[in-house]
């Protein structure tokens, strides 16, 4: 019988986050993006782990001079919005460690994510796309259309394969597969997504900074990266609504 299919993803060769320590300094390059200074307490709050694994994340930025403490409160300063967010790309990027493939019908790739993000609320299943699919949800686009769907998942203990059974997914062979799917172990892809609109379609996206962080690895990925990053610069300047 048919099988998803299952990819073996090579190990990142720069020094990794830390688990739980690459969703704490997502948050605060999220946080710092927004032009907020959160404490370490704020951080934790926010990224809903304990203090220590926190305290640790951030003394580990602090060490390769990403971030540092301003002020009585002791809030966080992002020395370069930048460097931290290649940093994180560099060692974040889609997909986690466990990817499946397999297909889902849809009249265009943005209507086959918007199927994958109804399936997945249906299921009770935390998604969020991502990549240059993501980035057109969130009006980036380019003259030729992706070939996939890429997305994080959040499984808890279930397999991947039972999760992209609930999320609508048929098996298939890879080079029929127009859907891939990763094991969200920390939650730095779902972290802070949300449903985003393109034309009449909806999908639950991943937040913008992390859809930049996991663009680089697609097709003219670096492309659509600089024109989000634009995107998300042009947001946090003075005079724009969040």
């Amino acid at each position: 019988s048919a099988q998803f299919g299952r990819e073996v993803v090579r190990r990142r060769q720069s020094a990794p986050l830390q688990k739980s320590h690459a969703l704490v300094a997502e948050e605060l390059l999220m946080a710092a993006s927004a032009g907020e200074q959160p404490t370490v307490t704020e951080l934790a709050r926010q990224a809903g782990v304990d203090k220590s694994i926190a305290s640790r994340a951030v003394a580990q930025l602090a060490g390769l001079g990403l971030v540092g403490r301003s002020g009585y409160q002791g809030g966080l300063h992002v020395v370069a919005l930048a460097d931290l967010a290649q940093f994180i790309a560099a060692r974040t990027a889609w997909p986690g460690t466990e990817v499946v493939s397999g297909y889902a019908w849809g009249r265009t790739i943005l209507d086959t994510a918007a199927a994958v993000s109804r399936n997945a609320a249906a299921a009770g299943v935390d998604v969020a796309v991502t990549g240059r699919v993501g980035a057109a949800f969130l009006g980036v686009l380019g003259t030729s259309s992706p070939s996939e769907v890429r997305c994080w998942a959040r499984v808890n203990e279930w397999p991947l394969e039972e999760v992209a059974a609930a999320l609508g997914l048929e098996p298939a062979p890879p080079e029929s597969a127009n859907v891939r799917v990763s094991a969200d172990r920390w939650r730095i892809g779902v972290h802070r997504r949300a449903i985003a609109r393109f034309d009449e379609l909806t999908a639950t996206v991943a937040h913008p900074l992390r859809v930049w962080c996991d663009l680089h690895g697609e097709q003219r990925g670096s492309e659509f990266a600089a024109q989000l990053w634009g995107e998300i610069s042009r947001a946090q300047r003075p005079g724009h609504g969040h």
